[in-house]
Parts: structure tokens; sequence; C-alpha cells
């Protein structure tokens, strides 16, 4: 079992955690909860009811997602020491997980569930601006680490590249990207939803997909010099994040 202090050290460089007042943080792990998982049990499932965020302490741990249509889900990404999963649930409550974490390896982690953390709050409400003001820090980093190239990178330039993320509010009914187009940048779908056209042969734009919150598409421009190979456009106002292929390149020199 981890002791007070190395629990207090773990936390400390956590976006979500880093910045809370002192006092705050030291009674704050107080409220976590140490669980193990065996190799291969899942630790939350797509769908669930999402009721507290986890911290590894050791371990490896599959992020994985079942799209709609698909008969296997797909592996996203692989969670280390240090890292933090669940985080939805610790920013927004009542909300469903949008993926499943199983554990590739015995699992130990430190939980806070939802409940605990309300009464957090309740004590400490001045902090609450604080975790809002890292909220957004935490989708971008887990916008990257769904891109496959950044999956092995480690969390210190992982959290500088934060930084080089921008947020774009396209209005309904305005193109993302298009067909044909080079490709410069990556998406991912923050709110919103938008819908995949391919022009064919003759002419005609055929619909394939809508996509919706969590999406992320554009991803193979980082990684080759093929054009566009469908359009996209938002069907609503859509917030999204974007990585430019410049900015890409420049985080592995």
């Amino acid at each position: 079992m981890m002791t007070i202090d190395e629990r207090q050290a773990l936390l400390q460089v956590l976006p979500s955690f880093r910045n809370l007042p002192p006092t705050a943080l030291q009674e704050l792990v107080m409220y976590l909860q140490e669980i193990s998982f065996p190799a291969g049990e899942v630790v939350v499932r797509q769908g669930d009811k999402a009721d507290g965020l986890y911290v590894i302490q050791s371990g490896r741990g599959e992020v994985s997602v079942l799209v709609k249509g698909e008969s296997a889900p797909k592996a996203l990404a692989v969670l280390h020491a240090g890292e933090i999963f669940g985080e939805l649930a610790f920013l927004k409550m009542n909300c469903k997980r949008s993926a499943t974490v199983t554990a590739l390896e015995p699992l130990k982690l430190m939980v806070l569930q939802g409940a605990a953390f309300l009464r957090f709050l309740k004590k400490y409400p001045s902090v609450r601006p604080v975790f809002a003001a890292t909220a957004e820090e935490l989708r971008i980093y887990n916008f990257l680490k769904l891109l496959s190239p950044f999956q092995a990178l480690e969390q210190r330039r992982l959290h500088l590249l934060c930084d080089a993320v921008r947020t774009l509010i396209v209005p309904a009914g305005q193109e993302i990207l298009r067909q044909g187009e080079a490709g410069k940048s990556c998406y991912l779908i923050r709110s919103g939803r938008a819908e995949v056209f391919r022009r064919d042969a003759a002419g005609l734009e055929n619909s394939l997909a809508v996509l919706s919150e969590g999406a992320l598409f554009g991803e193979e421009a980082l990684v080759t010099e093929a054009p566009r190979n469908a359009t996209v456009t938002a069907l609503e106002d859509c917030k999204l994040y974007v990585l430019s292929k410049a900015d890409f390149m420049r985080s592995r020199t």
C-alpha cells in the first residue's frame, strides 16, 4: 500500500491535481482507495455509468472502443503507471464511459469515487475553478493519446504537445475538410456532429457515416502525403480539437 506522501507525489504531476492548494491536495489523497485487477480483467466498460476516476500506480491497461457497425473493438492506447483515466466522470457526473479499459498485466490503481469527489468539492468550493481550468488540458491530452504516433510518447512530451492543439468552432453546414485536398491536420470532435461524404466516379456524393463527440478523423494526414479521401461537413455547430501536421513533425525532432 502506498504511503500518504507517495500518493501525493503521484497526484502532483497530473494536470487535474498539480495546481491544487497544498492543504486541499493533502486531504484529497485521503479520499483515494487502492484496488487491483488481474491481467485480462475489465476495469471500466464502454457504455457503463461513470462514477469515478482512476490513477495507475503500476501495470498497464489497454483503452479500446467499439465503433458502431464494427464487430470487434478498436485498441486506441496503452496506459502506464502515473496515467489517469475515467476523468470524464471526474468532470461531468452521471455520464457514460466512452471507452473500455482492460488490464494488460496486473494493475494497481487508486480510485476516486464520484460521491467522495462531491464531498471534497463541498468542503473546498474554491478548488472547483481549478478543476474546470484543467479540464481542457485533460481532454487535449487524451486526444493526443488517441493518435497512434503519440501512444508511446512520454507524459512530459505529451503535455508539452498539448500547447500545439488548437480549438476550432465550425458552424452547421460548413465543410471541415474536402475530398481531394491536401491533408494538413487531424481533428477530434469535442461536441456536435459531422457527416462524412465520398464522391464517386460519377461525381455523386454518398453519405458514409455520421460522426459525434469523441470521433477522430483526418489522422492519416499526419503520416502520409495522400489527399483527403472524403469530405466532412458539420451537421450542427461543432467544437473541434485540431493538430496540424507541422506541429506533429516538430514533435518528432
